[in-house]
């Protein structure tokens, strides 16, 4: 029974052609979702691989002043904004970071481990490493870890 979950949108940005089953926002601009976000406060917006990279700003953005908008650190561009420490992540709230992955299988536990890395390096507690991994996520969603 969905009762007591809150409804989420899986969000990726589109440059050009490309599919998803999340659902898409033209021209990958977070921002463009801002009224939206505000106007459905039940509605949880993820922004996939971080925004998409290029717009790793307006993510931030977006989710220091909107309270149900999050961010998933997919491989992809959004990696690349995390390992290249760009300006403006060291604020980040890990709040509304969450772990996500495309990968299935052998190379699942490759971003774990990455991810372990990129998080402990950042200077996060033990605490916010678990938060990164299940708990923003079960938070969110409104279901309880064990």
């Amino acid at each position: 029974m969905w009762v007591g979950l809150s409804t989420t949108l899986w969000l990726r940005g589109v440059w050009g052609r490309h599919w998803s089953y999340a659902a898409q926002f033209v021209d990958g601009v977070p921002l463009s979702l801002q009224v939206p976000a505000r106007r459905h406060p039940g509605i949880n917006f993820v922004f996939a691989h971080f925004g998409g990279g290029a717009t790793y700003l307006e993510t931030i953005t977006l989710c220091e002043r909107v309270g149900n908008c999050f961010a998933d650190c997919c491989r992809g561009r959004g990696q690349w904004v995390w390992e290249h420490r760009m300006p403006g992540l060291e604020d980040f709230p890990t709040d509304k970071f969450l772990y996500g992955t495309d990968n299935m299988g052998e190379r699942y536990l490759d971003d774990e481990t990455l991810w372990t890395e990129l998080v402990t390096d950042m200077d996060q507690a033990p605490e916010e490493l678990e938060m990164f991994f299940d708990g923003n996520a079960a938070r969110m969603l409104g279901i309880a870890t064990g």
